[in-house]
């Protein structure tokens, strides 16, 4: 087994305020989709997702979260 000195520990998902502003970031774009680059911020796909879909419920926004394989995606409904 070999250890390797880091000098931070990379911190995984979004705090609820950073993902608020990453979700109106996206509703100010208009654009009807877009793939989210979730690799560094998330574990997987799945959670990217997951996490997602529930701030979108807790916010009342009008996204709908894909996911497909390794790729997650937001699409507007109100466009």
């Amino acid at each position: 087994m070999k250890f390797v000195e880091v000098n931070e520990v990379p911190r995984m998902g979004y705090k609820r305020n950073e993902l608020k502003a990453r979700l109106d970031e996206f509703m100010l774009m208009r654009t009807k989709a877009v793939r989210v680059m979730w690799e560094g911020t998330y574990k997987s796909a799945q959670y990217a997702a997951m996490n997602i879909a529930r701030g979108v419920k807790t916010w009342a926004l009008p996204i709908e979260v894909r996911r497909h394989r390794d790729e997650v995606y937001m699409i507007r409904r109100d466009m």
